[in-house]
């Protein structure tokens, strides 16, 4: 082997020992992937249920704001996470608001699904993006 080649090799088996202490923990894991990937929505939902199990309720009522945010429709009973999370910070008012906009997604949610029965087209809730 070359000089160069020892180096190359040391310089990539060092960044795979470095990179690899995400997967220390699942926290450490969706933390990371999170902040890779902020447009996601999965990792912030993975995350924000493992802060909540942490007891880290204000930083799990963030991340599920950001699914909400995201995909209000997709992720729907993200809102009961996030309710339930500001109910455990004290925040009743919040969680007012977002069972308030929750009731809301689910009449359009079940009105969409009365109309598909009857033979709407299924895209239409995926075409449409949600506005309060």
């Amino acid at each position: 082997m070359t000089v160069v080649s020892i180096v190359i090799l040391s310089f990539y088996a060092y960044k795979t020992w470095q990179h690899s202490g995400i997967w220390r923990n699942d926290l450490t894991f969706w933390r990371e992937t999170s902040r890779l990937s902020p447009d996601k929505v999965r990792p912030h939902l993975n995350l924000g249920i493992l802060l909540e199990e942490a007891g880290e309720n204000a930083e799990a009522a963030e991340e599920y704001r950001k699914v909400i945010m995201r995909k209000p429709l997709t992720y729907a009973l993200t809102h009961e996470n996030l309710i339930r999370v500001l109910k455990k910070l004290g925040y009743e008012e919040d969680a007012r608001f977002y069972e308030e906009r929750f009731y809301n997604i689910r009449k359009k949610i079940e009105a969409f699904q009365k109309d598909y029965k009857k033979g709407g087209k299924p895209l239409l809730l995926a075409s449409n993006r949600y506005r309060e």
